[in-house]
């Protein structure tokens, strides 16, 4: 048994998780759900009947912008989206040193914009603003 740790050094975008709303059917007396197939209660023997809400479910970056350009990590709320076509970030392989400065970033987060315009433009239309390329460190172990 191991574990894996993984860092990021790269452009993003950060936005609020998407949410999207779906009618879910459950099978319930009104107070124990029953799913077993039963005609009545185990629990309290009142009659199952089948009863529909409305839920919702974290939906998927390739959900929101159509295709796989971009890959998410979600982490209190957000979703940070990297480029899954591009290699917009600073390598994190040991033994190799940059000279990290305000110049490699910001071509960093243009190379970004440059290669995920179309996608940019989906979430921006979908969330009703302008969204910013960033550019950050995380450190993942999983």
């Amino acid at each position: 048994m191991g574990i894996d740790r993984t860092i990021y050094l790269e452009a993003y975008v950060k936005i609020p998780i998407q949410h999207k709303d779906f009618i879910r059917i459950i099978k319930t007396c009104g107070e124990h759900e029953n799913n077993k197939g039963d005609n009545f209660c185990p629990i309290c023997g009142d009659e199952i009947i089948e009863q529909s809400f409305t839920d919702k479910y974290e939906m998927w970056i390739d959900e929101i912008i159509g295709n796989e350009n971009l890959w998410s990590i979600t982490r209190d709320g957000y979703m940070y989206l990297f480029s899954n076509i591009h290699d917009c970030g600073i390598s994190t392989e040991m033994n190799e040193f940059y000279d990290i400065n305000s110049d490699l970033i910001k071509s960093k987060i243009s190379k970004f914009q440059t290669l995920h315009d179309l996608e940019i433009k989906t979430i921006e239309s979908r969330l009703g603003h302008e969204v910013n390329v960033c550019f950050g460190f995380m450190y993942e172990v999983s």
